[in-house]
């Protein structure tokens, strides 16, 4: 079961990737946000996500920060660790019972974990490029598909989530769509089909 230390693991080996993107790449699309956007948005992401739990929402938030162009890479490290350790703080606070609103639906904990988890691994990943030092988040990599993407074909952790967050194939089986989605609310609430995204992201 995915705890708030995972989330903690996945914050610091991504502030790691970060810091160590060469300088002429800093500013550079990789495939598509510059790895400084992808940092920023990493930040407001679990900004939004602590707004969330904190407040048990019950209706979709407005994101509290929505970028911070002025930062240096060393700031958004430094806001990207406390980011995360707020969050995890505020999850390990709630009970198994207590759900707060995402998009995706009514989620638990460990729902929230999964969500928060997936954006800094995939998200870093994809901004950063792959690296040996990877092979340490495998078991997280595998635990957050099968907690929010349990739909997603066998493989290893890793190989399953690029797939079902529509990075890369898997075998034969072609990335997830762009309106892939999670299963935020509890397993035992899972129909057993595939979600799919039925409102816009807030970010763009």
């Amino acid at each position: 079961m995915l705890t708030p230390d995972d989330l903690l693991l996945a914050a610091r080996w991504a502030g790691r990737r970060f810091a160590l993107v060469p300088d002429e790449m800093w500013e550079r699309p990789a495939p598509d946000w510059t790895p400084r956007r992808t940092l920023d948005h990493l930040v407001d992401t679990l900004e939004l996500y602590a707004a969330s739990v904190r407040t048990r929402a019950t209706a979709r938030l407005d994101p509290p920060r929505d970028g911070d162009p002025g930062a240096s890479r060393a700031e958004l490290v430094a806001q990207l660790t406390l980011t995360a350790e707020k969050l995890a703080g505020l999850l390990a606070g709630m009970d198994d019972d207590e759900r707060a609103l995402h998009p995706s639906g009514l989620a638990d904990r460990t729902g929230w974990l999964g969500m928060a988890a997936t954006e800094v691994l995939v998200h870093t990943r994809e901004a950063c490029g792959p690296d040996p030092d990877d092979d340490a988040l495998e078991p997280l990599a595998a635990a957050v598909v099968g907690r929010v993407l349990p739909w997603t074909p066998p493989g290893d952790g890793w190989a399953r989530l690029l797939q079902g967050t529509g990075r890369a194939p898997l075998g034969d089986v072609p990335p997830a769509g762009a309106d892939w989605w999670w299963h935020s609310a509890p397993l035992a609430e899972w129909d057993g089909a595939p979600r799919r995204r039925s409102s816009p992201p807030q970010w763009r």
